[in-house]
């Protein structure tokens, strides 16, 4: 009675070193739990695949309301026809002149 009490004790006292070094062995082997096999989580998708599965035909979408249209008001002087009171490069060359000189000889070229 003594060995089988001693050979129980030495097995109790072994085990849970074996348990331990063969807990990931184990595990990897172990069938998944019962809610995972009644309920797999699918593997996750591509984005790729997500956005071309969730694309829309082009105008499939309508706007909730219906849009209004925009009116244009003009602001400022409205433009008309062109009088001539432009700028005359020819003038404002000889205005650019360094000397009196210069600006009256240009000028007096102008004239003729």
């Amino acid at each position: 009675m003594k060995r089988l009490l001693m050979l129980l004790v030495a097995a109790i006292s072994i085990d849970p070193a074996m348990a331990q070094a063969q807990a990931p062995a184990r595990a990897a082997s172990a069938p998944p739990p019962i809610d995972q096999r009644l309920h797999p989580t699918p593997a996750p998708e591509n984005p790729t695949v997500r956005a071309s599965k969730q694309a829309t035909i082009p105008g499939e979408n309508r706007p909730q309301r219906q849009t209004v249209q925009q009116i244009r008001i003009p602001l400022g002087k409205p433009a008309g026809p062109s009088t001539g009171g432009g700028i005359d490069d020819s003038v404002a060359r000889c205005r650019a002149k360094v000397t009196s000189e210069a600006r009256e000889a240009c000028e007096a070229g102008l004239d003729n």
